[in-house]
């Protein structure tokens, strides 16, 4: 399977670690340039939705997260425009399980049974088991997404989908991608256990620039009666939808084999 690695060109030092883990676990890789937050245009800027964050209460999207999408996005585009049926994409800062190779030959010519599978958890959500991968591995849900696009597999098709749904994306990547009951992919599945881990480690290019973003936002927004209706009534609707559309893909669930994958 086709191995795609996101970096910033001046991040050496998690470029050589990242190198290091694929050498480890055996695996061809490329790299694909990301977009720098510094260099991002108004037009570029202009890209994202703003205007709906505004709608539902979120802060604005700094330049450092705009770039992070924008370099996923690019890499989607890539995937719709060749000929390859899926592509494994990581950031980084990645660290390998050693099935890992195991889980991408498993998942190698499957593009029928599933839209997007996370190779990682950032959280300890539900997991409910649909397909038996390996016979160490298995794919399944969790209740309701995780976090995290440090990697994860996508398919052709369910790129297609999310370039073609979100022309104007509203939220960073790591959540477009997860959320079943806005982007029309009901195949969004995780593997359990996780082949791939975030370095906490590594040095962020991002992280210190973002933070004193969000607590600024966070900080007017609990002065802000009109942000906080906002954030109340769009978090109610997520709720009740993505609770409505899990229970279904629940049901259709019980009627798939778990080995016939």
């Amino acid at each position: 399977m086709r191995c795609i690695v996101i970096n910033l060109p001046v991040a050496w030092e998690r470029r050589e670690a990242v190198e290091h883990e694929f050498r480890k676990v055996g695996l061809d890789y490329e790299v694909w340039p990301a977009v720098s937050g510094f260099d991002l245009t108004d037009d570029i800027k202009g890209s994202v939705d703003h205007a709906a964050r505004d709608r539902l209460g979120m802060r604005r999207l700094d330049d450092f997260s705009v770039a992070c999408l924008l370099s996923h996005m690019a890499v989607l585009r890539d995937l719709v425009n060749g000929t390859d049926d899926m592509a494994a994409v990581f950031e980084d800062d990645a660290r390998l399980h050693p099935d890992l190779p195991n889980v991408l030959d498993a998942l190698e010519g499957k593009a029928g049974k599933f839209d997007v599978v996370k190779l990682q958890r950032l959280t300890s959500l539900p997991y409910y088991p649909v397909y038996q991968l390996l016979r160490s591995h298995s794919l399944g849900r969790v209740r309701y997404h995780d976090r995290g696009a440090y990697g994860y597999v996508i398919t052709r098709y369910a790129a297609a989908q999310l370039l073609e749904r979100f022309p104007h994306p509203v939220h960073e990547i790591d959540m477009i991608m997860p959320r079943f009951w806005e982007n029309g992919l009901r195949n969004v599945l995780y593997v359990h256990p996780p082949v791939v881990f975030h370095d906490e480690a590594t040095p962020s290019y991002i992280d210190h620039t973002r933070l004193p973003v969000r607590v600024a936002h966070k900080r007017a927004a609990k002065r802000n009666p009109i942000v906080i209706g906002r954030r109340l009534v769009a978090g109610v609707r997520r709720a009740v939808y993505r609770r409505i559309v899990f229970r279904q893909l629940r049901r259709q669930d019980r009627d798939i084999d778990p080995y016939g994958f």
